[in-house]
Formats: C-alpha cells, structure tokens, sequence
C-alpha cells in the first residue's frame, strides 16, 4: 500500500459540485465512491486544462484517511504534475480546482450523450498528455 505523502499533512479535500457527486456516484453509479470520482475529475482536468474557481467547497474528508492505494498514488501524481516550486498550499488549492473542472466537464460530457465510455476517454486522453505534459511548466519533454 502506497505510503500517504508528506504534503498531505492534514489537508482535506474539498470539493466545489457536491449534487455533481451525488448524482454520478450515488444515483448513477459510475463510480464507487465519491473519492474515485474526485481522482479521475483531477486528472482529466489537468489534461484538459480546466479550472473551476469556487468560494464555497464542500469538505469530503482527510486525505491521509484514504486507504486505497490507487487514489492515494493519483493524488501524489497530480500533486507532482503541478508541484512547480510553489507552496504546498497553493498546490493543493489548484487540485481542487483541476478537480472541480475535471468533475464538471465529466458531468456535461454524460448530461449530453446519456453516458460516458471509459475506455474511449482513456483512449483520447493517451493522446492528449504529450502535448499537455510539455505545457506544464515542471515537465520537460520534446514534441
């Protein structure tokens, strides 16, 4: 099991659309809970360069209490994406907002086509990192 990160100290994640939430994971159940949707709404927003500003956010709970490796090893990934010398604080805000815009876009790809493939938006999503790797400011690669 992956180790928690010491960035995370007691940082609770904290989420902007929580009837997004409820509805794509409770109703709906596209997902197993509400911490995978969080996870998979962060990386797609990094990939797809989304953000959503929001004053109010609902607290979802203490990262260090997560248990499943895999989302523990996402967060430490995106925390590393976006890790460009700042402090972890302003990181860690920037998640959430990635998170929200992740979430959000999630949510309107499935109110427009009734559903949403998985496989396919891994698939595009493959595609779109090497471009989007080389716009992120602590990544070097050559195109």
């Amino acid at each position: 099991m992956s180790q928690t990160p010491s960035w995370v100290g007691s940082k609770r994640m904290k989420i902007g659309f929580p009837t997004i939430y409820n509805y794509l994971v409770d109703e709906e159940k596209l997902f197993t809970n509400k911490w995978n949707l969080l996870v998979f709404g962060m990386v797609y927003g990094i990939l797809i360069d989304k953000k959503v500003q929001k004053g109010n956010r609902t607290a979802l709970g203490p990262i260090a209490t997560i248990t499943d490796s895999h989302i523990k090893d996402m967060f430490n990934f995106c925390y590393m994406i976006l890790n460009d010398g700042r402090d972890d604080k302003e990181i860690y805000e920037e998640m959430c907002e990635y998170a929200d815009g992740g979430v959000e876009a999630l949510n309107k790809i499935y109110e427009e086509n009734g559903s949403f493939n998985l496989p396919s938006l891994i698939r595009d999503a493959e595609k779109m990192w090497k471009d989007r790797a080389n716009d992120l400011q602590n990544i070097n690669l050559t195109k």
